[in-house]
């Protein structure tokens, strides 16, 4: 059966096991932040890290001007409806995690990126530990954010029936998120937590900014049925059985 739209947003229990498997991931982590970079990091850089420090936000970016090009261009529009919620979708995420939450965080954290402690390992801070005053920017990672930004429309589509695309997108998010997180942590510009936590955090709001995001769509950008004659689909309807 499937949910009623007021309820589509609402933690479950699934959703309270992630938070709590999250917060605990961040206390295990914590311990390796400091070990881990000091034996991957190379701080002269390699093709990798640079690729991943250029171009790790540049899928995003060109999905994000996609979404507005559509939503702003009418005979775009009519092509596709849930080509709308999705763009709508992705903007939510985009600006409400790695424009917004992770900014905030960063300049009110203030942890020094591993290269910029200069070998001097005292000036680490663990992530429980705010430091304002160093100034850093270390926390949590902009960039994994940003790959991670995609996260929503995987449940949109799970709750739309659609598990086989759902799983397909889940696998390709999770195969360059990890990517994008690991050339930070190579390149000496993250930790481990400062990944982890924006990829649980991403986790953490898909489920939300889903149902935000197709809300918004539902009140500023779909088109009204007395002019179209097209029905409008429905919130969620049941998932197809296997």
């Amino acid at each position: 059966m499937s949910k009623l739209p007021n309820q589509a947003h609402r933690p479950g229990r699934a959703w309270t096991v992630l938070l709590i498997a999250w917060i605990a991931g961040l206390f295990i982590a914590g311990p390796w932040d400091l070990p881990l970079s000091t034996r991957v990091a190379d701080l002269d850089g390699t093709a990798f890290t640079h690729f991943i420090q250029v171009w790790g936000t540049t899928p995003s970016g060109i999905l994000q001007f996609a979404a507005v090009l559509l939503l702003l261009t009418p005979a775009l529009r009519r092509r596709s409806e849930e080509a709308q919620i999705i763009a709508v979708i992705l903007l939510v995420m985009s600006i409400l995690q790695p424009l917004v939450i992770t900014t905030a965080i960063k300049f009110a954290w203030g942890r020094l990126r591993f290269h910029q402690l200069g070998g001097d390992l005292a000036l680490f801070t663990p992530f429980w530990q705010p430091n304002t005053a160093a100034g850093g920017v270390s926390f949590p990672s902009g960039h994994t954010a940003t790959a991670c930004s995609l996260s929503p429309v995987v449940v949109y589509l799970w709750r739309r029936g659609r598990g086989s695309a759902a799983a397909a997108l889940a696998v390709v998010v999770a195969a360059w998120t990890l990517t994008v997180a690991w050339g930070r942590i190579a390149g000496g510009y993250h930790y481990l937590t400062d990944v982890f936590f924006s990829m649980g955090l991403s986790a953490l709001l898909a489920p939300f900014v889903a149902a935000w995001g197709e809300a918004a769509w539902r009140r500023w950008f779909r088109k009204a049925e007395d002019r179209t004659g097209v029905p409008l689909p429905p919130k969620h309807p049941p998932r197809r059985s296997p």
